[in-house]
């Protein structure tokens, strides 16, 4: 899965509740989103590639069949030791 990277614009900025930020996501052509916050920004670019839904039974049992591993969004927010 590629990794989107938010920078923060080290220009004029638009306004004081708004930002220009600059979104990078390897093998793709940058993006530029006006946006009061980063967390906006991903949201609006997600949105554009990916759609989430709760599994269905048939999901599951097509997924785990082909070795699709359940992930648990939990283990990349605690801290490494």
């Amino acid at each position: 899965m590629s990794t989107i990277q938010m920078i923060e614009p080290t220009t004029q900025k638009k306004s004081p509740a708004e930002r220009i930020y600059v979104v990078l996501q390897k093998g793709r052509i940058a993006r530029l989103v006006n946006a009061a916050h980063p967390a906006a920004v991903l949201r609006y670019v997600a949105a554009m590639e990916y759609s989430v839904r709760v599994a269905s039974q048939n999901d599951l049992v097509y997924l785990l069949a082909a070795d699709v591993k359940v992930e648990d969004s939990k283990a990349e927010q605690e801290p490494q030791t």
